[in-house]
């Protein structure tokens, strides 16, 4: 996860890169090309969200390439002074 944040009036704004890799299971691979070699899968997600301070915020959520599960990222924005 790579992240930006910047202050505007009393709320911040969080721009995000964020990359996901794994290798697929092995009966997931049903590619002939791959010769029996590991298939690396790769999620990549630009995103933008507007935060209030404090507050735990649901910003981007991906499917799991390997499960039926479904991964969500939360930010949450603290001052430190």
């Amino acid at each position: 996860i790579d992240c930006d944040v910047t202050e505007q009036t009393e709320k911040f704004i969080l721009s995000t890169n964020l990359e996901i890799s794994s290798f697929a299971l092995p009966d997931q691979s049903a590619d002939p090309r791959a010769g029996g070699n590991p298939v690396l899968r790769q999620i990549r997600q630009h995103f933008v969200a507007l935060l209030a301070p404090g507050k735990p915020t649901l910003v981007t959520s991906i499917d799991d390439t390997n499960s039926k599960k479904r991964l969500q990222v939360e930010a949450t924005v603290t001052r430190v002074e």
